[in-house]
């Protein structure tokens, strides 16, 4: 057994209405060996860059769309573009379609259709996933059903001090 170490570095803005995201992992681009020696690689660095915006239709719906750009430094690059565009119902309902489109090797387009519930700091949710690549002769899609708990943290409200 090996033990690795790897830095990850990333940054996340976030508004009432919208959200942007940068992240780079695997800085260091540590070699990986399987086995005996018989197979060795390096992982390759990464860079993640998101931004949505929340547009409120009216009092009951909210319509979201977001992009996210994947890029991988390697002798050949790999470069990814996902659209997603969710609509949400009285905060507590979901639904969404996202693209993505492989702009480097077009071997990994692939469309999303989720829904889900999200009540209490809980969300439950299921996607499926259809790849639209040769891999899609050998495969129906797959499918998806997650549950996170997200964990949020009160502002405590500040009072003026007293004056006697």
């Amino acid at each position: 057994k090996t033990l690795v170490a790897d830095i990850n570095a990333g940054i996340y803005l976030y508004g009432r209405n919208y959200s942007l995201g940068f992240a780079a992992p695997q800085l260091l681009e540590n070699k990986l060996r399987l086995g005996d020696d018989l197979f060795t690689e390096r992982l390759q660095r990464h860079y993640l860059a998101y931004a949505s915006y929340d547009y409120r239709l009216n009092s009951t719906y909210t319509l979201t769309p977001s992009v996210l750009f994947k890029t991988v430094k390697s002798a050949s690059p790999l470069s990814q573009l996902d659209a997603t565009m969710k609509v949400m119902y009285q905060q507590f309902l979901w639904a969404g379609l996202s693209y993505r489109w492989d702009i480097s090797k077009k071997m990994n387009n692939a469309a999303v259709v989720f829904l889900g519930v999200s009540k209490f700091n809980f969300v439950v949710g299921y996607a499926y996933d259809y790849n639209f690549a040769p891999l899609s002769q050998y495969s129906n899609g797959s499918h998806e059903i997650f549950l996170s708990y997200r964990i949020s943290c009160k502002k405590k409200e500040q009072t003026a001090p007293k004056i006697l």
